[in-house]
């Protein structure tokens, strides 16, 4: 078919095309009927169920396994999304699906038992080629079952939303929901396996038993020392033997200053005791007059006694007083006139000496006093820095004891919560309890979803006539006939000289006609 044919090829000529070739038009739409009808009755019907599962917040989304945090260990949160994704992932995978596959309620071979005519035709098997192997056949069998499930189950998740679908297809309706329940309940229990940590209820039970024993032994220790050191508080002690020693130091320092001020006080006293003389002059008398000279004087001490007596009471002008007065200068005079005088002395201790001397010896004695005070002090003291050192030692002691205790104790408590945690797992897991729940088993569809004869048949019905319109084209292209002028000037590229119109009588061969052999010529 070229392109002038294209070209040339309007609406009128492929309706003059179409009926010319009409029954080759309906031939071709009639088999291509057939056909499709014949199909739809041999291929078999497709039947499709529907389950949804719903991913809660819950159990394997927000918790660890209890031997996730037996230690130190940053808590990762696992998404929604990665859990879904995981979820997706697992329905998927060839163990699941080989594990639906031997499920004692299905099987392969139920699985592969289709309706269709095709497939149960057996080929015969060539028996020089053929080996006979159960093992090899069965697993033949199992990977086509999984191949065929495979193909006819599909699931996905809605974006920003919790729930999954499945879809799964076979030949009969009770199959698909099967299928479909089957998947759901297998996956919940590889589910609830994948997040079940083997043999960790028993190991957690060990280790408290062995913390248990930890505790007992620890706090054991612990009230034995307390009761060997007898100290019921660390503090109070302490405090008690710091003040002590507080106050010894300070004693001390007193009584080393008050020695200082002893042996400083002895020794200015021994230097002055040292150079002060033993004995010296206490009493002197320059000159002693004789009886006669000392009664005078007594005479004269009277009168001048006297005089003063007269002189409270009288003027100086009075006779008495001035008669008296005459008494007491006669009697200088005559005192005056004694010569004979001598000069006694007396000697004696020197008090002073004697007094420092006492006052170097009681500096001697307080000085050994407090020298004495001193030692007795730095004995307390000593005495106390080695108590303050004993608790000391006591106190790392205790210390350690009670910090294994305390250890100890906190570690029993750890176990004892993943113990709880580990037994509330082991219950949840054999009770099959997950946080993926089943919301909508595999529904019963007595419909058929494949193949829809309506849209098939409307489909091969349109296709059925384009195809009549594309072979009618082809036929007539490559025909040999010529049916009009218009075929000559556009087909055979020959000019047209003249024509006749055709006679009803004319129905001979148009290559014996004079008319056609005329313009052949």
């Amino acid at each position: 078919m070229n392109d002038d044919f294209l070209a040339g090829l309007t609406l009128k000529r492929l309706i003059q095309i179409l009926y010319r070739q009409r029954n080759t038009a309906a031939i071709f739409i009639f088999s291509v009927l057939s056909v499709v009808f014949i199909a739809l009755l041999f291929v078999p019907k497709i039947y499709e169920s529907e389950g949804k599962m719903f991913v809660q917040i819950g159990r394997g989304g927000v918790t660890l396994d209890p031997t996730a945090t037996s230690g130190q260990t940053i808590m990762v949160q696992e998404t929604r999304e990665s859990e879904i994704n995981s979820i997706i992932d697992i329905l998927g995978s060839q163990g699941l699906l080989e594990a639906v596959v031997q499920h004692p309620d299905l099987g392969a071979e139920r699985i592969l038992n289709s309706k269709s005519l095709l497939d149960n035709i057996k080929i015969p098997s060539i028996p020089f080629l053929s080996r006979k192997n159960e093992e090899y056949d069965r697993l033949k069998e199992l990977g086509q079952a999984v191949k065929k499930l495979r193909n006819s189950f599909h699931y996905e998740s809605p974006r920003k939303a919790a729930t999954i679908s499945l879809w799964c297809s076979s030949e009969s309706p009770e199959l698909s929901k099967q299928l479909v329940d089957t998947i759901m309940e297998t996956y919940i229990k590889q589910h609830v396996q994948a997040r079940r940590t083997d043999g960790s209820f028993d190991f957690f039970e060990s280790q408290k038993k062995m913390q248990r024993a930890a505790v007992d032994s620890a706090s054991r220790k612990l009230s034995e020392y307390k009761n060997k050191i007898g100290v019921m508080a660390m503090g109070d002690r302490r405090s008690a033997v710091r003040a002590k020693i507080s106050r010894l130091e300070q004693e001390l320092i007193l009584a080393k200053s008050k020695l200082a001020a002893s042996e400083t006080q002895m020794q200015e006293s021994n230097k002055i005791v040292s150079s002060t003389p033993e004995k010296m002059e206490i009493e002197e008398m320059e000159g002693v007059a004789h009886h006669a000279s000392d009664l005078m004087r007594d005479r004269l001490y009277t009168l001048e006694l006297r005089e003063e007596e007269l002189l409270s009471k009288y003027t100086a002008t009075h006779p008495f007083v001035k008669e008296l007065q005459k008494q007491v200068k006669e009697a200088q005079r005559i005192i005056e006139d004694q010569t004979d005088q001598r000069i006694v002395t007396k000697q004696g201790v020197n008090p002073a000496r004697e007094k420092m001397k006492l006052q170097s010896m009681n500096a001697k004695v307080e000085s050994f006093a407090t020298k004495s005070q001193a030692i007795v002090l730095e004995q307390q003291l000593e005495e106390a820095n080695d108590e303050m050192k004993t608790l000391n030692q006591n106190e790392i002691k205790l210390a350690e004891l009670t910090r294994r205790f305390e250890l100890a104790d906190r570690n029993l408590r750890t176990y004892s919560v993943k113990l709880e945690e580990a037994r509330i797992n082991n219950e949840l897991d054999s009770q099959k309890i997950s946080n993926v729940k089943i919301v909508q088993q595999g529904t019963f569809q007595v419909k058929h979803v494949r193949p829809r004869k309506s849209i098939v048949l409307i489909g091969s019905f349109l296709f059925s006539i384009l195809g009549a319109c594309c072979f009618s084209l082809l036929v007539d292209h490559f025909s040999n006939k010529i049916y009009s002028l218009s075929d000559l000037t556009t087909e055979k590229d020959i000019k047209v000289l003249a024509s006749f119109p055709k006679l009803a009588y004319a129905k001979s061969n148009t290559q014996n006609s004079p008319t056609v052999a005329r313009l052949n010529g």
